[in-house]
């Protein structure tokens, strides 16, 4: 037992230091709060995108539930407003997204939410947030996967979401048909060439990203 305590430790900190490495290489930094502080902007708008593509054609129009970052500094706030319009635009005017974590989240939540989120710890606040929108026609998440016992898997939309790497927890999740989907950084993706990549979103996301289903993992 202590061995597996262990192991998902070790797991939570290899998440987060290679969300760090990916964010120390791809964004410019902090300085200038009138401009983008994520230089790695056009990725993430490239994946969720992607997952919003996914969704518009597996499902009719509908709600959909938005998990993305959270911040207080100009530069991730954003970030986040522009996440949401590059989802909201993909999907079309027949569909709503609503955003997650809501509003009273707090600023003063920001670190220890982006720890959670890195080792999956959120298993709690998705479920009571989900509770309003149980109606959701599916969840797209920026912020990883959460580790959740099967049961109540089963009593959320279907999940699509993007990680670093895949890990145990997610091959289980998504062979059980958890998940229907991640977007998952490509092991031969080269930062300088992602950084000064001008193309559509669709092919900055194949220069960063595979997208990975149930049945690809088969």
């Amino acid at each position: 037992m202590q061995q597996n305590q262990w192991k998902g430790l070790a797991a939570a900190v290899v998440a987060l230091i290679a969300v760090f490495l990916l964010g120390s290489t791809l964004r410019k930094g902090c300085t200038r709060t009138e401009r983008y502080i994520m230089a790695n902007a056009n990725v993430d708008i490239a994946v969720v995108t992607k997952m919003a593509q996914e969704v518009a054609a597996k499902f009719d129009p509908g709600k959909v539930v938005l998990i993305r970052y959270t911040g207080y500094i100009p530069g991730t706030i954003q970030l986040q407003e522009a996440l949401v319009a590059a989802c909201e635009r993909e999907l079309g005017r027949d569909w709503t997204v609503v955003e997650l974590p809501p509003a009273d989240f707090g600023d003063a939540n920001h670190g220890n939410w982006a720890l959670r989120t890195g080792g999956g710890a959120w298993g709690n606040e998705i479920k009571a947030w989900m509770q309003p929108h149980l109606d959701a026609v599916a969840i797209i998440s920026m912020v990883g996967v959460p580790h959740l016992p099967e049961a109540e898997w089963q009593k959320l939309p279907p999940f699509f979401g993007s990680i670093p790497f895949p890990d145990d927890y997610t091959d289980a999740a998504m062979e059980a048909g958890m998940i229907g989907g991640l977007a998952v950084m490509r092991e031969d993706a080269n930062p300088v060439t992602i950084r000064n990549f001008r193309g559509s979103p669709e092919a900055l996301f194949d220069l960063a990203y595979e997208w990975l289903t149930p049945a690809s993992r088969q």
